[in-house]
């Protein structure tokens, strides 16, 4: 909803250098001067609240590929929600070699896992304000 400038703030805009309020009224009043049209619609125009800085939402559901006997690939997609992402922590449940680490990209590749073993990857995604919930995925290698 719009918010307008009480009659005061308007009158006020009118006023001349070292001109009181009341001087300004009683000038305005003695010219017969009314508010045009277009003073009037910018003295009533809306307020805009200001942004308020979100952290990031959720990311995107996991999905795994390239599974191979010591290897997988891991891709999301960024957060449908919260304000932009500056980058993820990726990280890997056993631990594997390299990680966590902190990624921009909407990938992470791990090597060195062990042959048809389940593995638990999350990631966080990130922003000045702060960090998101967990998405997570069970990958199972080859």
């Amino acid at each position: 909803m719009a918010k307008c400038k009480t009659l005061t703030q308007a009158i006020a805009d009118q006023r001349k250098a070292g001109e009181t309020l009341t001087e300004c009224i009683h000038r305005l009043q003695k010219a017969g001067q009314t508010m045009t049209e277009a003073e009037r619609e910018a003295a009533c125009k809306p307020v805009v609240p200001p942004h308020v800085p979100a952290k990031p939402g959720k990311p995107g559901a996991i999905t795994g590929s390239a599974i191979t006997a010591t290897g997988f690939t891991a891709t999301w997609t960024k957060p449908s929600t919260g304000d932009p992402v500056t980058g993820y922590t990726v990280s890997v449940a056993p631990t594997l070699a390299g990680y966590p680490k902190d990624v921009t990209a909407l990938t992470a590749a791990f090597t060195g896992a062990v042959t048809a073993t389940k593995y638990t990857v999350s990631v966080i995604a990130k922003n000045a304000t702060g960090s998101s919930a967990a998405q997570t995925k069970e990958i199972t290698t080859a």
